[in-house]
């Protein structure tokens, strides 16, 4: 194996045990009463930074000329971020969630080069579960130390859709003509990824802004899966740090199934 190889094994390695990490002290910290901030629609809590700052001090330990962005600390300085190699972490998606007693929250991480996904990793620890994926190799959700690789059979007639919320009645309208009848509840964007994946749910649409960070390791995950994802306006989600806010979703189990919620037309 060439050394650059062995270094990307060894840091797939390491983001698999370090987000399991993770997820066990969110676990430690969920009982805690929390002061709750609101930036827009996002809920903050301190639990979002200490997590962060466990995630950066272990990968740093490890691998300290590698540079991070992270959604809490690239908020604050997001002016010299310009990396083509990076981790690229979310410590707590669904924090509201998280707050509410909820268990649809994770902790992911991602490795990118230039501009591609190269491994993804999250860990759901209220369930504990950890899905994660490696570019060309598949994905896989690991639970009580079982291990099961991901993927989908033929095209269901009739489809799951998940969401935080249950969706309008005009929506519903529309979802119910590809043959959706059913409804996940789930607040994590990356949980949501990865329930598709996992077949627990069959489709996502979210209408709402998201970052690149949300959605880099629950979107390998999917790929990785057979399943597959694109902005609302058709554009692929860029890892290149030129661009980290998008708006609206569109996820499925498979790209026929993407099309035709596309062809809803929302």
């Amino acid at each position: 194996m060439c050394p650059v190889m062995q270094e990307l094994d060894q840091k797939f390695t390491f983001a698999k045990r370090l987000c399991q990490l993770a997820g066990s002290k969110i676990m430690g910290l969920r009982l805690q009463n929390w002061d709750v901030r609101h930036k827009g629609t996002q809920v903050k809590i301190d639990a979002d930074i200490i997590i962060e700052k466990f995630l950066i001090d272990e990968i740093r330990k490890s691998f300290p000329e590698d540079e991070i962005i992270s959604e809490e600390e690239f908020e604050t300085t997001p002016q010299k971020k310009q990396h083509k190699n990076y981790w690229l972490l979310d410590p707590i998606d669904g924090t509201s969630s998280f707050v509410k007693g909820y268990d649809g929250f994770c902790s992911q991480m991602a490795y990118i080069e230039d501009g591609q996904v190269i491994f993804g990793v999250v860990s759901v620890p209220a369930y504990n579960k950890i899905y994660y994926a490696k570019l060309n190799e598949g994905s896989f959700v690991e639970e009580n130390g079982l291990i099961k690789k991901l993927g989908f059979g033929k095209l269901k007639e009739k489809f799951t859709y998940i969401d935080s919320s249950q969706a309008n009645e005009e929506t519903l309208k529309k979802l119910n003509k590809i043959g959706v009848e059913n409804y996940l509840e789930c607040g994590s964007f990356g949980v949501k990824l990865c329930f598709i994946a996992e077949g627990k749910a069959d489709l996502l649409f979210k209408p709402v802004e998201f970052k690149t960070w949300d959605i880099a390791p629950g979107g390998l995950i999917l790929r990785e899966a057979g399943g597959e994802y694109l902005s609302i306006n058709g554009e692929e989600i860029e890892y290149d740090l030129k661009k980290i806010h998008y708006h609206g979703l569109f996820a499925a189990s498979s790209n026929e199934l993407l099309n035709k919620l596309i062809d809803l037309k929302f």
